[in-house]
């Protein structure tokens, strides 16, 4: 839901932004219908069929296992209403109007936001950069650290000090 935040941002105000960083979105993100279904059913098996269908087959247990118990924290509405809220975010055909340097990051194996997601974004927007992470799924940026990382770095440095402000605080008085 944030990278339909983003865009929508960047569509509403794109003189505050001096570049776009998306990850494991989509210019329209419906949901599977199982998804619904299966978190009204039993909001636990509901969240681990989320889990499966979000992280890569090679992601680690203790990843699964965090993403899980992170997510089952959340009231199962509040997830509900997320998920129902990206079903109805469609900027498709306002996002080729972005002209906001974009870098676009997908995860190979992403079966929430598939690849193909990312691949428009990237030829939707002029200019745009995508990087498809391999061993991958939506939350490339756990199962991928050092590649995202990288990759933001690399994409930050190309918008030299545009909105880069550096800020000094005053030294604690105790």
């Amino acid at each position: 839901m944030g990278g339909a935040v983003a865009q929508a941002l960047a569509l509403a105000h794109p003189e505050s932004l001096d570049g776009l960083i998306l990850v494991g979105t989509g210019a329209r993100l419906r949901v599977l219908p199982q998804i619904f279904e299966s978190l009204r059913a039993s909001y636990g098996e509901g969240v681990r069929f989320i889990t499966d269908l979000a992280l890569s087959p090679s992601a680690s247990r203790a990843l699964k296992d965090a993403v899980t118990a992170q997510t089952l924290e959340t009231r199962p509405e509040v997830t509900i209403g997320d998920y129902a809220a990206c079903d109805s975010f469609d900027v498709m055909q306002q996002i080729g109007a972005l002209r906001v340097p974009t870098l676009v990051v997908a995860g190979r194996e992403d079966r929430l936001t598939p690849p193909r997601y990312a691949e428009f974004l990237a030829r939707a927007v002029p200019g745009a950069r995508l990087l498809v992470v391999e061993r991958a799924g939506h939350y490339v940026h756990l199962e991928q650290p050092d590649l995202v990382n990288q990759a933001i770095r690399e994409f930050l440095a190309t918008l030299g000090d545009r909105g880069l402000v550096e800020t000094s605080l005053p030294e604690p008085g105790y």
